[in-house]
């Protein structure tokens, strides 16, 4: 592209929202996510899961949370949740049912379509016994208040065989991740 030259003094003005800190509390037991705002030190409870939450992942415009938790079947399922200003919160909204598997570290994609997480088939059946990365494809449009909803099955992101770990999403949206038998890191 040829570059545009500039005959006068432009001058750009934008707004940037206050940035909050969201992390897990308490560190021992069950924890929820908290957001604390480093201006006045108020910290405010965004998610109330009796279980606990386990990892979280938040949308790039800091609107939907998406977090792990513990289900009764001994594995833990994947959430999405918008966060919002209203005293009375939001509901959680279940994206992923994975029954005895544990699927963990969700991640999203800069666009929102896609996420991706690491599964561990459940203990004795058939499965790898070992962390591998899926994606899940999620609908444009929302069911809830800013909250997605899968639009298709998840697919597996690595070799079939490979323990794959830590997904990762770049700006433009390619997923990576650690594949522990190639000793590398994938791109797609």
């Amino acid at each position: 592209f040829p570059a545009l030259s500039l005959t006068g003094e432009t001058v750009w003005m934008f707004t940037v929202r206050q940035p909050h800190l969201l992390y897990l509390s308490p560190p021992i037991g069950a924890a929820n996510i908290y957001s604390l705002d480093p201006q006045t030190g108020e910290a405010a409870l965004l998610t109330q899961i009796s279980q606990g939450v386990r990892e979280y992942d938040v949308n790039g415009s800091g609107s939907t949370l998406y977090f792990s938790v513990p289900n009764a079947q001994g594995g833990s399922d994947i959430y999405s949740q918008a966060i919002t200003n209203e005293s009375d919160g939001s509901f959680p909204n279940l994206l992923l049912d994975c029954q005895q598997a544990q699927c963990r570290a969700p991640r999203i994609s800069p666009d929102e379509e896609y996420l991706a997480y690491e599964r561990i088939g459940p203990p004795g059946k058939s499965g790898t016994g070992y962390p591998q990365v899926w994606v899940l494809p999620l609908t444009s449009s929302k069911t809830r208040i800013d909250q997605p909803v899968p639009s298709a099955a998840p697919f597996l992101a690595g070799e079939p065989l490979n323990q794959t770990i830590q997904p990762d999403w770049s700006p433009n949206g390619l997923v990576s991740f650690y594949d522990s038998n190639r000793q590398a890191f994938i791109v797609i």
